[in-house]
């Protein structure tokens, strides 16, 4: 199994993304709404205190996608840990929280968010190509 570091065998960089998502549902369309977009590699995790042991062995992510609101996110040292790996911070919680997610730097999807609000938070997503994350 390859690592969420690796290249695909077309030399391009799969993107890494964090779902950090409770209900089984709405994690497996974000994930299938990611892989929709290209190769990439997804670690989901459903509570906070396992995203650290997640990324033990990770040195890149792309966009960290939480579902905390920003004081959930402050009190934990999860900021911390992704920005080290250098993520976009999107909430996925507290929509009343925007104004204080924008100040922060962090992004926010307000719930229920659809697929096209989704996948605006994704970098440069028009200039990867549309091919299937089993490539990576």
């Amino acid at each position: 199994m390859k690592t969420p570091n690796s290249e695909t065998r077309r030399g391009i960089v799969c993107p890494v993304f964090l779902v950090l998502e409770k209900n089984p549902l709405v994690a497996a369309d974000m994930i299938g709404t990611l892989t929709a977009e290209g190769p990439c590699h997804i670690i989901h995790e459903t509570s906070p205190n396992d995203v650290r042991g997640a990324l033990r062995d990770v040195t890149r992510l792309d966009v960290a996608f939480l579902e905390l609101d920003v004081d959930g996110l402050r009190q934990s040292t999860l900021a911390a840990e992704i920005n080290r790996r250098g993520a976009h911070i999107v909430l996925t919680r507290g929509e009343d929280g925007y104004q204080a997610a924008q100040s922060a730097g962090w992004g926010m999807l307000i719930r229920p968010f659809t697929d096209q609000m989704l996948r605006s938070c994704l970098p440069d997503a028009r200039q990867r190509p549309a091919l299937h994350c089993s490539e990576c």
